[in-house]
């Protein structure tokens, strides 16, 4: 089982993947601007980098996107022990109520 990050770390996460993101769409941005320009004129390997940075930004985003869905899986494991809890609390309550209602002869 992975290890839990503390929120800091997750936050740090974050923003490193944010950076990544950005950063390759400001380098695909840049290249097309250049080329468009003509100052750039590349072979083909070259020509197919925009691609690789679209990936790699792509990658970012799903490893931002893997982060959110951990932090969402735990706020639901803490709802349920949550929920769990007030249901045993209600059941001892509902039980100390017909313990009252009997001693009272309330019925």
């Amino acid at each position: 089982m992975p290890k839990e990050l503390t929120r800091e770390q997750q936050e740090f996460r974050s923003r490193i993947y944010g950076a990544i993101y950005w950063t390759s769409l400001a380098a695909i941005l840049l290249w097309y601007v250049l080329k468009s320009a003509g100052i750039i004129q590349t072979p083909l390997w070259i020509e197919l980098l925009p691609i690789a940075f679209a990936v790699f930004g792509a990658g970012a985003v799903l490893q931002e996107m893997r982060s959110d869905i951990r932090t969402l899986k735990e706020k639901t494991r803490s709802l349920e022990q949550n929920t769990h809890h007030v249901e045993f609390a209600m059941h001892h309550l509902e039980n100390d109520m017909h313990q009252v209602k009997a001693r009272l002869d309330l019925r």
